[in-house]
């Protein structure tokens, strides 16, 4: 059987979860998060009940109380998380963001608004207009590795033999 809570919050940790766990302006992980522990402290629901209430296992239940009595309600927030770094860098991030506020130029399937494969193609065409201008600024030129008699002779094998009949 699950333990209930003990009342131990501190009056801002208490203004805080409830306000977290009522808003309807804040990501809904963090409202999920917060609805948790509110149900577990102030309304001494046990941890399966809460499991029921909110539709979710008591195992999700059983982490967030025991972050939360760790860490308070910054363990409530994201964990940092392992793997690949950003691929984006912070002012890509902004001009996507940018971007993103603005309409798209021609209405697709989306009806006026930016999906997220069209953002990045038009992120990416945008990149790739600027770089063109950029290297036709600078009047770059490409530098062959050789000529097209030598690709004949050093890519025979792939190109069929022809032979002519008389």
């Amino acid at each position: 059987m699950d333990l209930i809570m003990t009342d131990f919050l501190t009056p801002s940790d208490r203004e805080k979860l409830k306000t977290w766990s009522q808003s309807l302006k804040i990501e809904y992980r963090f409202k999920f998060r917060a609805s948790i522990i509110w149900k577990l402290q102030v309304e001494q629901l046990s941890v399966t009940e809460v499991a029921d209430k909110l539709e979710t296992t008591s195992k999700t239940v059983r982490k967030w109380r025991h972050r939360f009595l760790e860490k308070g309600t910054k363990g409530l927030l994201d964990a940092p998380r392992s793997g690949s770094p950003q691929t984006f860098t912070l002012s890509q991030h902004c001009e996507l963001i940018a971007l993103a506020c603005d309409q798209p130029q021609t209405e697709g399937e989306s009806g006026g608004s930016w999906t997220v494969d069209e953002l990045t193609l038009e992120e990416l065409d945008q990149e790739f207009k600027a770089w063109c201008d950029d290297r036709n600024r600078q009047s770059i030129t490409i530098k062959w590795q050789f000529t097209t008699a030598n690709a004949c002779i050093k890519l025979h094998s792939l190109y069929p033999k022809l032979t002519v009949e008389n």
